[in-house]
């Protein structure tokens, strides 16, 4: 049985099982297109934060983007505001091809606080 072979996720059908996972200052476009290249059947962007895709970062908008070079891709949103996580999503979700979103829950400080 081979170790890499086609999946599906649903209506999602992917060339491999083999996924980029997000990682903060590495997943870049360039790293993501590259890894798609070379066989990721997923690839995600970094974790984008909610709130700054609310408050207009440029940064973060421009982290959201994607290449028709690394499709099929992910893109992951934290933050601890639903009205944020919301709007993060509608933004991610607004390209001409949609990619799946990868929701990242945070606690607030305050209930963090309470452990």
């Amino acid at each position: 049985m081979p170790l890499v072979k086609e999946i599906s996720l649903g209506s999602l059908r992917l060339k491999s099982n083999l996924f980029l996972a997000p990682m903060a200052g590495i997943t870049n476009r360039a790293f993501r297109v590259l890894a798609a290249e070379g066989g990721a059947g997923l690839v995600v962007t970094e974790m984008v934060s909610a709130d700054s895709v609310r408050f207009a970062n440029r940064k973060s908008f421009r982290m959201l983007e994607l290449s028709p070079a690394e499709h099929p891709a992910a893109v992951q949103i934290f933050g601890s505001i639903p009205e944020s996580m919301a709007l993060a999503a509608g933004r991610a979700s607004a390209t001409e091809r949609a990619p799946p979103l990868c929701e990242t829950p945070a606690c607030s400080p305050k209930s963090s606080a309470q452990w």
